[in-house]
């Protein structure tokens, strides 16, 4: 009987799996720094936590589980590593094309069909998160912490060709805290420089905003005052996610009310909360714009 595809991608990253597992053993027994081995001894235990569930499920497709033979091919190069800067490239490079391959599998219908499958993809893709501790290890390693500005990071990303970079903490930074990837880097770049050019370059733009229904961007886009819904009184920006939920970017609040002068009008921040009595000046495609002024 011909095996299905699920079956045949899982024994496949199961054997993977076992393969780096005897990997992270052989490079323990070798190595004698004490930060490099605890990298790796934290490699292998979240490699064997994940193997349990997943042998469970191709035990119940009728796998001998057991049986399986590691990668031979992958142990030789694994083999040819004697340094360990070599050998954690190897690793980094490994857990990289892991992050990829669960990413390929979670857009497949075939291996999504069916939910315990799709959980079991997502748990396993929850590993990605560990390959950016190889670089903690690397006698540079290209880290942010969370005191970093979007340059810093911007910077950083652009003289390597890493897609993610470790948020490490400031006092230890040999404790990874998180990640960062280049995209969302990108994402937040250039939300904050047009929130810049909004608020200085465009200011005559913002002043007609006042008086008018709504200003013409060009490309589709407007941008309009709205008074803030009773809804979002309270809320952060944060969590009423506007990018996502309506499609629009605040790039103003104004607060005639505000004791303070200098917050009357102002750049809003992903923590800023909307106030009764606020005025927001939002930008977006004109349909979404003209939604959230209905709302």
């Amino acid at each position: 009987m011909t095996e299905s595809i699920v079956t045949v991608r899982l024994t496949r990253n199961l054997r993977y799996k076992l393969t780096y597992i005897r990997t992270f053993e052989s490079y323990i027994e070798s190595e004698r720094e004490v930060e490099v081995t605890d990298l790796l001894r934290s490699l292998l235990q979240a490699y064997q936590e994940a193997i349990a569930p997943l042998a469970s499920y191709l035990r119940r497709l009728d796998v001998a589980t057991q049986e399986l033979e590691l990668d031979e091919k992958l142990m030789s190069h694994a083999a040819g590593r004697h340094d360990v800067e070599a050998q954690l490239r190897f690793i980094y490079d490994g857990l990289r094309r892991a992050a990829a391959w669960y990413k390929t599998q979670l857009m497949d219908r075939q291996m999504t069909s069916d939910p315990e499958l799709r959980q079991l993809l997502l748990d396993q893709d929850a590993l990605r998160h560990v390959l950016v501790a190889g670089d903690l290890a690397a006698p540079i390693p290209p880290t942010v912490t969370a005191d970093d500005d979007l340059d810093t990071a911007m910077q950083i990303l652009g003289h390597s060709d890493l897609d993610e970079i470790a948020v490490v903490d400031r006092d230890d930074p040999r404790r990874l805290v998180g990640t960062l990837t280049s995209q969302r880097v990108i994402d937040a770049y250039n939300t904050e420089t047009l929130r810049r050019d909004l608020a200085g370059g465009m200011s005559s733009t913002l002043g007609v905003t006042g008086r008018v229904n709504q200003v013409a961007l060009g490309g589709g886009y407007v941008m309009q005052e709205i008074d803030a819904p009773i809804a979002f009184h309270g809320r952060s920006l944060r969590e009423l996610d506007f990018r996502s939920r309506h499609g629009v970017q605040v790039v103003l609040i104004r607060s005639a009310s505000d004791p303070d002068p200098a917050r009357r009008v102002r750049v809003p921040t992903s923590t800023e909360r909307v106030r009764e009595g606020d005025t927001l000046v939002v930008a977006g495609p004109k349909p979404a714009v003209d939604a959230l002024q209905q709302l």
